[in-house]
């Protein structure tokens, strides 16, 4: 397990962005089933790091129930 754990982490590390942010004219969400993400959109929203613009793509975080 700690195998794992330490690549899992190299590969998150990997990718992960860590440039500072900057005001967008848009933002571009792909949907999963992290509602995590669409959240965070909303918090850059709100946080004015955008004008008016947030692009949802992909549709499978839509819940069946």
């Amino acid at each position: 397990m700690e195998k794992i754990d330490k690549y899992a982490k190299k590969l998150y590390n990997y990718h992960v962005v860590r440039d500072p942010l900057e005001p967008a004219d848009i933002i571009l969400i792909f949907t999963s089933l992290d509602l995590t993400v669409p959240e965070y959109a909303a918090s850059l929203y709100l946080d004015k790091h955008l004008s008016d613009k947030i692009l949802i793509a992909g549709n499978n975080a839509v819940n069946p129930d």
